[in-house]
């Protein structure tokens, strides 16, 4: 990936994953300029995504960043580290909306 065409703002954000995560595209089987773009956006986009607060994200928010996780493993990137990352947010977002829940019933049932 090495000539993706990145937003000034995105290139130090881009370098940093790149340190962390040097595999992350060692298998990448892209060779389109535009697909390779796009990936890359997606990329951004899941990781800002993961990076909101568990307030801010709903369940489909969530649905979404799967898809985008599945579409950069089809390309062939190691992205198992992102995939942990995204587990441990549908876990915490269940068990939040679990909580919610029971607490909406404990409210109902104090009313009757």
């Amino acid at each position: 990936m090495r000539y993706t065409l990145l937003l000034h703002s995105h290139v130090d954000y881009v370098r940093l994953i790149f340190k962390r995560h040097p595999d992350i595209a060692v298998e990448f089987r892209a060779k389109n300029q535009h697909l390779r773009n796009t990936c890359m956006d997606f990329l951004l986009s899941l990781i800002d995504t993961l990076c909101q607060s568990l307030e801010e994200l709903s369940s489909e928010d969530l649905r979404e960043a799967d898809v985008a996780l599945t579409y950069w493993k089809d390309a062939g990137c190691k992205v198992d580290w992102l995939e942990k990352k995204l587990d441990h947010m549908k876990v915490r977002k269940e068990t939040e909306q679990f909580c919610l829940a029971r607490l909406q019933e404990m409210e109902d049932s104090l009313l009757k």
